[in-house]
């Protein structure tokens, strides 16, 4: 039977879209708009979920083999993304968004760190999907916003609650607690005092449980993972283990545990803490760390749940493997074949010598590499993007998400930080 030359055409068109619907669900990241991250390929990762508990992969360090990912890390890892795969900010307004009523977010008190990208994040807000939501810093609009974003970890967080909470506030004005500090590094305590119990609906901060989730880095699948020369970038290594820190002495007793590896290994310090130096400011000193050296040191000042920040994430994408303190449910961010967790040895000597053999084994070394350049690191401004739509996404639904804390400390720092116990 003979097919016409419409039916063909019919026939491929359909072919075509079939195909580009299943590249753009297999690669949301490719989507533009001015909410995506310019992202480079570079790690590891896949999704997420949450877990208190650490259940660890033990290393066989006898024999010097690196974990696998596992079915189980894999799963949590899918999971965490699925917070927000329906949240994605893009170039896609719904068409109810033309009849709702706009929704207000007020910004209390801003950080002072903020910049132009979440300048950018801010003024595009109204680029979600629903379409129906701007952010200001006008006071004067205090009684009448939709919602108000806290600062909890500024010096500039009130004493007091404002006073329309006095006079009685709008029974739909919700009020989120915002922080990406842990609980030990809060500048001051206004949010624990009485005049603040159940004040606050919705928590904004980088734990995985918040209502809003803003963790410091996201990992997607690469859906082309680099070719490159392994070997080169293995014989090119000419240190061992580097670290840069200016917070000396920290809660986490971070200090103590790299003293302690130094009687082992060779591991330059960089900044205020160290003797090496380098300028901070830009990317040249990570940069060259990720030439020179086979580990990094991403170690946190506390020791918190899901407190994993720039430490890792800024290093990750390096041709460096980076070595984790184990007091955070790695698992749930990280591929773990794509780091080396100090939780999963007994002493800081047994992972000492663990970091040795991998050093020495050109194999086992570019294992680390090729498992991190099969994921794309998300950061800190597509993440910012993404927590404004979903703020806005349940504004629009506040049947479904409107909630009440009596005591945000509680949820705050209640057994959600430990102290050192592995400097041994």
């Amino acid at each position: 039977m003979r097919v016409s030359t419409k039916s063909k055409l019919i026939l491929m068109s359909v072919f075509c879209t079939v195909f580009a619907v299943a590249i753009l669900r297999s690669a949301p990241w490719i989507i533009y708009s001015p909410f995506t991250e310019r992202t480079r390929p570079a790690s590891s990762a896949n999704n997420y979920s949450h877990s208190l508990s650490l259940k660890h992969t033990r290393y066989n360090t006898s024999r010097g083999l690196e974990p696998s990912t596992s079915k189980q890390n894999k799963r949590k890892l899918v999971d965490i993304l699925q917070l927000f795969s329906d949240v994605e900010p893009v170039y896609n307004i719904s068409e109810q968004s033309k009849t709702r009523a706009i929704l207000q977010i007020l910004w209390y008190n801003r950080p002072s760190w903020f910049g132009e990208e979440e300048e950018e994040c801010n003024t595009n807000i109204n680029k979600c999907f629903q379409g129906n939501c701007i952010i200001t810093y006008n006071r004067s609009l205090l009684e009448e916003a939709d919602a108000l974003i806290f600062d909890a970890t500024a010096s500039t967080f009130p004493q007091n609650p404002p006073l329309i909470a006095l006079k009685g506030r709008r029974p739909n004005q919700i009020w989120i607690f915002y922080g990406l500090e842990s609980p030990v590094h809060y500048r001051n305590n206004h949010f624990k005092r009485p005049e603040w119990i159940s004040m606050f609906n919705w928590t904004m901060t980088y734990r995985l449980d918040s209502d809003i989730p803003h963790p410091y880095g996201i990992l997607f699948t690469n859906p082309y993972p680099p070719d490159r020369n392994y070997s080169v970038i293995f014989r090119s290594k000419t240190k061992f283990a580097a670290w840069i820190v200016s917070h000396c002495n920290a809660e986490s007793k971070r200090d103590d545990f790299v003293r302690l590896l130094q009687t082992y290994v060779p591991v330059d310090i960089f900044g205020n803490c160290g003797t090496n130096r380098c300028t901070r400011q830009g990317t040249e000193c990570r940069d060259n760390i990720g030439k020179d050296y086979k580990f990094y040191l991403s170690f946190e000042n506390s020791l918190c749940k899901d407190y994993i920040t720039e430490k890792l994430f800024s290093f990750f994408p390096l041709d460096l493997i980076t070595i984790q303190r184990g007091h955070s449910d790695y698992e749930s961010f990280l591929p773990n074949d794509s780091y080396i967790n100090s939780a999963n040895f007994s002493t800081v000597q047994e992972l000492a010598n663990f970091m040795k053999r991998i050093a020495e084994d050109e194999d086992k070394f570019v294992r680390y590499l090729k498992s991190k350049d099969r994921y794309m690191l998300k950061s800190h401004r597509w993440i910012y993007c993404n927590a404004l739509c979903n703020i806005c996404k349940k504004l629009n639904n506040l049947e479904k998400y409107k909630r009440s804390y009596k005591d945000i400390d509680s949820w705050l720092d209640s057994n959600t930080c430990t102290s050192a116990s592995d400097i041994r």
